[in-house]
């Protein structure tokens, strides 16, 4: 049985992808503007980025400080 205050005891999970021809330096830069326009409303919501395969080690580093899961 679901209690109507639990349904917004949970966190909003927002993801984005891009699978676009981005160059490396084009996906950190991307994924550090994310970080910080999130900043703020970390607390509140699971964020999460999905870069494309390639750049993943180079992203995770940029964002190493950033409450944001790659």
């Amino acid at each position: 049985m679901i209690l109507a205050g639990e349904l917004f005891m949970r966190k909003p999970f927002v993801a984005g992808n891009w699978k676009m021809n981005a160059d490396g330096h084009t996906s950190v830069e991307l994924a550090k503007a994310i970080a910080f326009g999130s900043s703020e409303s970390a607390e509140q919501v699971h964020i999460a980025i999905i870069p494309s395969f390639v750049y993943i080690p180079a992203v995770v580093k940029a964002v190493s400080t950033a409450r944001i899961a790659v």
